[in-house]
């Protein structure tokens, strides 16, 4: 069962083996055993409003300027303290609640874009990640415009990432959502781009502005001039297309030189910052007021550069 979700979660078509005395069959083991002792406190945790936003940077590896930030869902568990999300993910996914999660996640990261708003403080666009779900529901669209109506934040403050499966999943109905998304205002990216099965030429149909590269291209040897060429490539062709290239996670000097080297965009990873909560990540802001205004808005691929 822990393969079979390992597995799933690298994309469809795959395979996945663990022997018994693997440290992440052990980590995963557990991961599942703890998910469903919490999965029946899950609902109320939502109720009570414990998941809160985390936010990780994302820099530009040219010099090490914050231009932006994803935000991603941490439970501070009672009792536990933060709770891994690979742990309350998938019983929010099974029972469906991961849509009020996300949109939960989602009128944080507004507020937080209000207040600093209101206060004159340093800002920058923040990227959400939304689940499937919301890919089967024709009025979501409306549903974050309304949001972010309500907060009176300017919508390219605030940029929609989907995985690449859920894309693939229904690749018409995910086009004609992107489409109302981009006539309402809103950036699009395309996340853990590569993980799956897709086809490059999606790339042409869809009305994208980025992709992020998934961290397992970073993940291995470099060096090796097959493993280059395939992030290089995935690379190209985006810019060649006009999109903002982001590479995720980025936790090495060496990885970092690499993405240097074929023009990544953008990067993302421990090597920069691990997500930090709302106030930490305030201050982070703050410090670098000192250094140049931190600016991405409209994240255009002239200023990407």
């Amino acid at each position: 069962e822990v393969a079979l979700r390992k597995a799933k979660q690298l994309g469809r078509s795959r395979r996945y083996a663990f022997e018994t005395d693997d440290a992440e069959f052990a980590r995963l083991r557990e991961d599942m055993r703890l998910s469903m002792e919490l999965s029946v406190e899950i609902g109320d945790a939502l109720e009570r409003g414990e998941f809160e936003a985390f936010f990780q940077p994302l820099f530009r590896p040219s010099n090490g300027r914050i231009v932006g930030a994803e935000a991603l869902a941490r439970w501070r568990h009672p009792s536990r303290g933060l709770v891994s999300p690979a742990v309350f993910i998938p019983p929010l996914e099974r029972s469906g609640a991961i849509v009020a999660l996300d949109l939960a996640i989602f009128e944080q990261c507004c507020r937080f874009l209000r207040d600093r708003l209101d206060k004159g403080a340093v800002i920058v666009p923040l990227n959400c990640n939304f689940s499937r779900l919301h890919m089967r529901n024709d009025a979501f669209p409306e549903t974050v415009k309304s949001i972010v109506d309500g907060f009176g934040v300017p919508i390219e403050l605030l940029e929609l990432e989907l995985t690449e499966n859920i894309v693939m999943e229904d690749l018409e109905r995910a086009e004609r959502l992107c489409r109302r998304l981009k006539d309402l205002g809103f950036r699009i990216a395309i996340d853990d781009f590569g993980s799956g099965y897709s086809s490059l030429g999606m790339l042409q149909n869809l009305p994208i502005d980025e992709v992020k590269i998934d961290q397992l291209f970073f993940h291995r040897d470099l060096s090796d001039f097959r493993n280059a060429t395939v992030v290089y490539s995935m690379a190209n062709i985006a810019k060649v297309l006009g999109l903002v290239v982001v590479c995720e996670g980025i936790e090495t000097a060496e990885q970092v030189e690499f993405v240097k080297g074929i023009g990544c965009d953008i990067a993302q990873g421990f090597f920069f910052s691990r997500p930090v909560d709302e106030a930490s990540f305030g201050k982070l802001l703050e410090r670098a007021r000192a250094h140049e205004p931190l600016t991405r808005s409209p994240l255009r691929k002239e200023d990407a550069r």
